[in-house]
């Protein structure tokens, strides 16, 4: 299985000092890493997200243009790929446009997309980023196998506490599943055993102005496809 992350903010894991820093109860830290996946993910359907790009629907393709900008170009390209694959999974339908060069298809959420769609609004400088999602699932923590302190030794990195954990995930649609997500996406599957897992994790924790953040743990809604 091959996993692909977009890396744009950090999740907040927020567990007791002393499971993170004093204990070593491996049971108590199991109990509050699913409390936290469960308050971050309270649908239970944004444990893994495909990313489909910067999009507003219903959407009609154009075709890239001289003065278009780097980003405008990957996201056009991206597009021109990823939106037939959704058609292809249920969550969307094309309608082709006749009559006109620069656009061929006009796309629409289905019913199906409208339940699995998660847009977040990345407020830049110059514009206001749209970047539309497909989500779903939901984690289980299975067991944690090991709490690990690590010392830097230094000033200026803080100590940090290295939990390692397997889960399996709940909650899988057969969309999520489809060999049509399989290409555009670089990958043999999202999750092996159709999705179920069970899977193995490392996330870094540390306690930076009395709070404990997990550096690594994932996204701002889960992990990115």
């Amino acid at each position: 299985m091959r996993m692909f992350f977009s890396k744009y903010h950090n999740m907040i894991i927020l567990l007791s000092s002393c499971m993170i820093f004093g204990c070593d109860n491996y049971d108590n830290m199991k109990e509050s890493l699913q409390s936290k996946n469960d308050e971050l993910n309270p649908t239970g359907n944004r444990a893994f997200c495909y990313y489909i790009g910067n999009v507003q629907f219903p959407y009609i393709n154009e075709s890239i243009k001289n003065n278009d900008i780097d980003w405008v170009v990957n996201n056009k390209k991206n597009l021109s790929v990823r939106l037939p694959a959704f058609v292809n999974s249920g969550l969307l339908i094309s309608n082709k446009i006749s009559g006109n060069e620069d656009a061929n298809y006009e796309y629409h959420l289905t019913d199906k997309g409208k339940d699995y769609l998660y847009i977040y609004n990345r407020n830049l400088k110059t514009r206001i980023k749209n970047e539309n999602y497909f989500c779903f699932g939901r984690v289980v923590i299975q067991s944690v196998e090991s709490v690990k302190k690590v010392d830097h030794g230094n000033n200026i990195t803080p100590p940090e506490t290295l939990v390692t954990f397997t889960y399996t995930v709940e909650n899988i649609p057969e969309w999520a599943l489809s060999p049509a997500l399989f290409e555009p996406y670089n990958t043999k599957g999202p999750l092996f055993n159709n999705g179920i897992g069970p899977y193995k994790k490392k996330i870094s924790l540390v306690k930076i102005n009395g709070e404990i953040v997990g550096m690594s743990a994932g996204e701002k809604i889960g992990y990115f496809l």
